[in-house]
């Protein structure tokens, strides 16, 4: 009897320890907090939300702001380590040459 109360508030405390992994690992990959990610859902959701068809189900918008947030940390952290490191007007995102407007063909 002992045994099952004492695997009981084992269980109880890994479900804490697990939450607060995860709300530290929210925060650290989205640089925000769980409520401050669904008070920006909930400001957006409607305009970001696609429609669903028959042929296919769309990601919710809930993945697409994640999916937003994540590209645009991505970018930020690119643009920060250039500038840590000196190089302001490197082309780190051409990957090839823009062709000039009036460029001739042939």
């Amino acid at each position: 009897m002992i045994a099952l109360i004492l695997d009981e508030e084992e269980e109880i405390n890994s479900k804490k320890r697990k939450k607060k992994h995860d709300v530290q690992k929210f925060y650290e990959y989205f640089r925000m907090t769980q409520y401050s990610f669904h008070i920006l859902l909930g400001k957006i959701e409607t305009k970001i939300k696609k429609q669903e068809t028959h042929w296919r189900k769309p990601i919710s918008a809930r993945e697409r702001l994640a999916v937003c947030l994540s590209l645009l940390l991505m970018y930020m952290f690119v643009m920060e380590s250039h500038l840590a490191f000196g190089e302001i007007g490197s082309n780190v995102f051409n990957v090839a040459p823009i062709p000039e407007r009036n460029a001739s063909i042939g």
